[in-house]
């Protein structure tokens, strides 16, 4: 996210209303990232087609399908991702930039072979039976192409072409919503097929901003994987993060009590699905908040003190820019919540007449209260981490992730048992366990941060 901050600081400079929605707007896209963003039209594929042609069966399995996909493609994807960020950072900062390129088509190659060599296990294993090969075979490549995705998601962001990137985000998912409008018609298949389609031409537009704002002199090269060995941390931390974050659906999906079979052994938990992905749409303004204030203010102070660090600034200097970071942590944290909770209290009052416009089960409601909660608790736990990385905190985010990830495990099975009326609890308080000791870890590290810097450098 290098960067991002000072055109940020930029935008709002403007000093003018539009410009502050501008910011907040940037801000949503590049924080809530494409998983939220897909969750949308997805949504909206379905209402669209269901309304014309009718064919609600087929709109369920292709919802489930990119569920799968976007949660796979995001576990799978996880290992490589924060390791690839701190590779790129780092070869920024220190002016090699022609090896940036080189290294991301050698990561691009390593996380294909992984896919490729995980979808075909998974097909064997949970689609085998299914006889439709359009679907199988797009359910593949979209998982091999969504998963390699989320890499160049990090590099093009880099680039720091916000609106390229933002308006190449809305182009692609409103192809996938037109060409389900003109192919959705012809079945499941179809419907996948725009999804991949739209992906694909995503991804297209990404690569081609890369390769047009970064130099470079050769083709391929795998020096990033030597960047695991110093940063295996993060390595973990990021496939625990996403781990955690899907956790309790898995779960849910393949418990006999509340899961159901979709697609060959593909499932689905019609009871705990939908009131947790809208409750996932609903922290995206806490998490512009944040991450505006992360970016634009914590990050401006984060680099007057690292510099001060190189260039031998005083002890009074560094404390005096520590106690400005905290500040700003304190002031995020409090805004996210306040803005967040004024926003859930809002959708607490009109969940009635949103699932009414929208047609869905009443009986949910209760169930997306708890949601809620567990969502901006985990809001939470995202903006801690958020700092811990860039504090470079590597054992700390590790134990949270993982932590985040048992208790998100252990916690909805529990639920699962007691009954209908625990469902969501598990998960707030997994949430509110990982947020809790993500706290205590970051009051530590930021009351010792001018000890740590100058005692504890090897």
């Amino acid at each position: 996210m290098a960067g991002i901050g000072f055109e940020l600081r930029k935008i709002l400079k403007k000093n003018k209303i539009s410009s502050l929605f501008e910011a907040y707007g940037y801000a949503a896209i590049l924080s809530a990232g494409g998983w939220v963003i897909s969750i949308l039209a997805i949504i909206l594929v379905g209402l669209i087609n269901i309304s014309i042609y009718g064919n609600s069966a087929d709109i369920i399995k292709f919802q489930v399908s990119v569920t799968y996909l976007i949660s796979l493609s995001l576990i799978l994807s996880g290992f490589h991702q924060l390791v690839f960020t701190r590779f790129v950072a780092d070869r920024i900062y220190e002016g090699k930039e022609e090896e940036i390129v080189p290294n991301f088509f050698g990561i691009l190659t390593l996380n294909t072979a992984l896919s490729l060599l995980f979808s075909i296990i998974y097909i064997y294993l949970f689609l085998k039976d299914v006889k439709n090969i359009y679907f199988v075979t797009t359910f593949l490549f979209s998982l091999i192409l969504l998963s390699n995705l989320w890499i160049i998601n990090i590099l093009a962001i880099s680039v720091k072409k916000y609106r390229y990137v933002v308006l190449s985000y809305f182009f692609s998912y409103l192809l996938i919503i037109v060409f389900s409008y003109f192919i959705g018609y012809f079945g499941l298949a179809y419907l996948l097929i725009s999804f991949f389609l739209g992906n694909l031409i995503l991804f297209i537009l990404l690569l081609y901003l890369i390769l047009k704002n970064y130099q470079f002199f050769e083709v391929l090269s795998f020096d990033f994987i030597k960047a695991y060995k110093q940063y295996f941390p993060l390595a973990l931390a990021g496939f625990f993060f996403n781990l955690g974050i899907w956790a309790d659906e898995y779960i849910f999906w393949y418990s006999p009590l509340t899961g159901e079979d979709i697609i060959g052994k593909i499932r689905s938990s019609v009871v705990y699905d939908l009131p947790l992905f809208l409750a996932y749409l609903s922290i995206i303004p806490g998490m512009a908040v944040f991450f505006l204030r992360l970016e634009a203010d914590f990050a401006e102070y984060y680099e007057k003190y690292f510099k001060g660090v190189v260039e031998g600034a005083t002890l009074e200097t560094l404390v005096r820019f520590k106690e400005q970071m905290i500040d700003i942590v304190r002031i995020s944290i409090k805004e996210a919540i306040v803005l967040q909770g004024i926003f859930n209290i809002i959708l607490y009052i009109t969940a009635p007449l949103i699932f009414s416009i929208f047609n869905l089960p009443s009986a949910a409601i209760p169930l997306f209260y708890i949601d809620m909660i567990a969502t901006q608790l985990q809001l939470l736990v995202m903006n801690i981490l958020a700092i811990l990385f860039y504090l470079d905190r590597r054992y700390e985010t590790l134990i949270i992730t993982i932590i985040m990830a048992v208790f998100n495990i252990i916690l909805p099975i529990i639920t699962i048992i007691l009954g209908p009326y625990y469902y969501g609890y598990g998960t707030a308080l997994a949430m509110l366990i990982a947020s809790t000791i993500g706290l205590i870890y970051l009051d530590k590290v930021m009351r010792r941060l001018e000890y740590e810097t100058f005692m504890l450098q090897r």
